[in-house]
């Protein structure tokens, strides 16, 4: 492996979020092969391998999918956080810019 993808070890987190495109089949693949490193791997995409298949919201529509990912996304990180016992809206060690009166 070569770029970017050559510093991901054993053990690295990676989390693919695919988009039903003609780029779907080739990045699925790629998390796949990551997969059987030992990396833990995570992917939005119903193409079969040895990475972990997470939920995600789909609109069968190639070019509005990306957006339906990322809502898929911020529902996982903030059911993630709390699970691991985190505020997402009181963040450690960070003062929120804003606030909503």
């Amino acid at each position: 492996m070569r770029g970017p993808v050559a510093i991901v070890t054993s053990g690295y987190p990676v989390l693919d979020l695919v988009a039903r495109d003609a780029a779907e089949a080739s990045v699925a693949d790629l998390t796949h092969k990551l997969a059987k490193q030992s990396v833990l791997s995570f992917l939005t995409s119903d193409k079969s391998g040895g990475a972990s298949r997470l939920p995600f919201a789909t609109t069968g529509h190639p070019i509005t999918d990306p957006l339906a990912l990322i809502v898929s996304f911020y529902g996982f990180v903030e059911a993630f956080s709390r699970y691991r016992g985190f505020n997402p809206d009181l963040p450690v060690a960070l003062k929120k810019v804003t606030e909503t009166v």
